[in-house]
């Protein structure tokens, strides 16, 4: 809703900022908890096995659509950024870009992809932009060392 909603505001975008890199954390948390299952627990559930693993391929779909969407949240960001604009930027939105970088890091160790690696680097950039308000967010030893499972 949030994604949508800050598609027909183009100009008040900059108000929705916090609250779609609050939401898109909270996904992104969640689907990382579900994503990744052992093979000694998926046995341990016994008869639910089918819906561990179902459970498992939502986590993972959603991972991508939440990553599509931090993605562009990043661009909006720098863009924003480059306009000056950094006083209204919040906290918040570093975790968001950090969770979904390291996301993308462990995308791209996992298959090497292109993709992941572009993303990556568009998140980074995003990062970068808003450091001069958020120290924070020039750090990426966060990301350089993230493993999701």
């Amino acid at each position: 809703m949030l994604h949508a909603e800050s598609h027909s505001a183009r100009d008040q975008r900059h108000t929705l900022f916090p609250a779609r890199a609050l939401s898109y954390a909270a996904l992104s948390t969640l689907y990382d908890a579900h994503a990744c299952i052992e093979g000694d627990e998926i046995e341990s559930i016994g008869g639910n096995r089918g819906l561990r693993l179902e459970l498992q391929q939502m986590a993972i779909d959603g991972f991508k659509r939440i990553t599509a969407y931090v993605a562009e949240l990043g661009v909006e960001l720098e863009q924003y950024a480059a306009a000056g604009k950094l006083d209204k930027i919040s906290p918040v939105v570093c975790f968001c870009l950090q969770t979904c970088a390291g996301t993308y890091a462990w995308y791209a160790r996992e298959n090497g992809s292109e993709e992941h690696l572009r993303g990556l680097a568009g998140l980074r950039r995003a990062l970068d932009a808003i450091s001069p308000k958020w120290e924070a967010a020039g750090k990426h030893e966060a990301v350089d060392t993230w493993t999701m499972c």
